[in-house]
């Protein structure tokens, strides 16, 4: 995975423009805006951060464009005054979380996704749904006050990888890879790891064979023989336990099939190369496959 590069630091702005006393009427947005992967240098490069100042752009446009229809039209503008007062009353704010504008302005990125705040009104947020770009917007649900690296929040996979779990309660899903779900701490500033499909997939993925003296099953195995203890498949010559994840996926494989949307399921080597509603894609003899392996 690749690693965590924040786009603007915001501890001490976030702490005043969101939940720091400033309560404005126009609510708070996340939004998760796809961003290009062809561009030649990557993340540091001018295309990229021009490609960020149009998103910027015209996210802001159609606020401004809208905000008489906003229940108090005059907040839009009250929030970019109140930001200009204080940014002027202590210059090192601009320093160090520079931004264009105060209602709408990107945080992080997380792989191919950019994360950013706007502030939009319920009437217009229909005209940002639908730019080609925007992979997920809605209000937050939590906002999370514990430390994000207390212990007590439990296990994740992300900890392997320097990101920090969310709190049981934070169940927003912001972000989707091959590690599970995703969260954003607003206040940190900080992705973490939904440890709820973590526990999930840690759940699915043991194995009952081995208390038995028998190994699990390396690979997708398909199921020749069920019993009280579980379901049993053969590797090597050999009988091995398949885990609850690889039943589930069996499960999929019928419903994919009974239930076809149009597509066949791919083979458990097919390679993820698109993730939408329906799940993962890849690509079988040149035509889109359900990916439903995780094994």
């Amino acid at each position: 995975m690749k690693s965590l590069n924040l786009f603007i630091l915001l501890s001490t702005t976030l702490a005043f423009l969101i939940n720091g006393g400033y309560a404005y009427d126009t609510p708070s947005f996340d939004i998760i805006v796809k961003t290009p992967t062809e561009i030649e240098g990557g993340k540091n490069s001018p295309e990229y951060q021009e490609f960020v100042d149009t998103v910027v752009e015209e996210i802001h446009d159609i606020i401004m464009k809208n905000k008489d229809l906003c229940d108090n039209p005059d907040d839009i503008d009250f929030i970019q005054e109140d930001y200009d007062v204080r940014i002027k009353n202590d210059p090192k704010i601009k320093v160090n979380y520079p931004r264009k504008y105060a209602t709408i302005f990107p945080i992080s990125e997380l792989d191919n996704s950019l994360y950013m705040i706007g502030y939009i009104c319920p009437q217009f947020v229909d005209q940002v749904k639908v730019l080609p770009y925007i992979t997920f917007i809605d209000i937050p649900a939590v906002m999370m006050i514990k430390n994000p690296w207390d212990n007590t929040y439990g296990e994740c996979e992300a900890k392997e990888y320097g990101y920090p779990c969310c709190p049981a309660e934070f169940n927003t899903v912001k972000y989707h890879n091959e590690l599970g779900d995703w969260g954003f701490d607003l206040e940190h500033s900080e992705w973490c790891s939904i440890t709820t499909s973590f526990e999930e997939k840690k759940k699915e993925d043991k194995c009952f064979s081995e208390s038995l003296g028998y190994p699990c099953c390396s690979t997708c195995t398909e199921t020749v023989y069920i019993d009280k203890n579980g379901n049993w498949g053969i590797e090597n010559g050999e009988w091995c336990g398949i885990t609850n994840a690889q039943v589930k996926n069996e499960e999929e494989e019928k419903k994919c099939i009974t239930e076809s949307i149009g597509y066949p399921c791919c083979s458990a080597s097919t390679e993820t190369i698109y993730t939408d509603d329906e799940g993962k894609w890849g690509v079988e003899k040149d035509e889109w496959c359900l990916i439903i392996y995780d094994c």
